[in-house]
């Protein structure tokens, strides 16, 4: 625990966002929520996903 105040502030920075990644993917709600903020982060169009969803006719 210790070991924790020595490090960097971007290194705790890292390590925490790590940690909140791994105990939100253990649920389905979490792992739920995690898609949808990689889905908002995302800044390009998946294009390959795309043609497959219209070129089929999708809903």
């Amino acid at each position: 625990m210790f070991e924790t105040y020595d490090l960097c502030f971007y290194d705790w920075l890292v390590l925490l966002r790590d940690a909140m990644i791994y105990k939100a993917s253990q649920t389905e709600s979490g792992r739920k929520y995690l898609e949808k903020c990689r889905r908002l982060e995302q800044t390009e169009p998946d294009r390959q996903k795309l043609r497959e969803r219209y070129k089929a006719g999708g809903d």
